[in-house]
C-alpha cells in the first residue's frame, strides 16, 4: 500500500503525506442521512456482485484508485 501510494504521489505530481491523508480521510468518510450511515469499507466491498476485474480486494488501494481518477476528472 505504501508503495501504491508512493507511486500514485509521484504520477499526480503530489506529496505522498498528501495522498496518504486524502486516502485515509476517504476510508473514514462515512454517509450520514436520516440515522443512516454507510462507510466506504461497506461500500465498496459491494460495488460489484459479479467477478471484478481490477478490484484489488484491499480497500485502501481501492480508495487510493478512487482518488487517483478523483484527481484527473
Amino acid at each position: 500500500v505504501i508503495d501504491a501510494i508512493e507511486d500514485a504521489a509521484d504520477e499526480l505530481g503530489q506529496s505522498f503525506e498528501t495522498v496518504r491523508d486524502n486516502v485515509a480521510y476517504i476510508m473514514d468518510s462515512t454517509f450520514d442521512e436520516e440515522g443512516v450511515s454507510t462507510s466506504f469499507n461497506e461500500s465498496i466491498s459491494g460495488a460489484s456482485l459479479e467477478h471484478d476485474e481490477v478490484g484489488t480486494g484491499d480497500p485502501r488501494l481501492e480508495a487510493l484508485e478512487l482518488y487517483k481518477l478523483r484527481q484527473r476528472i
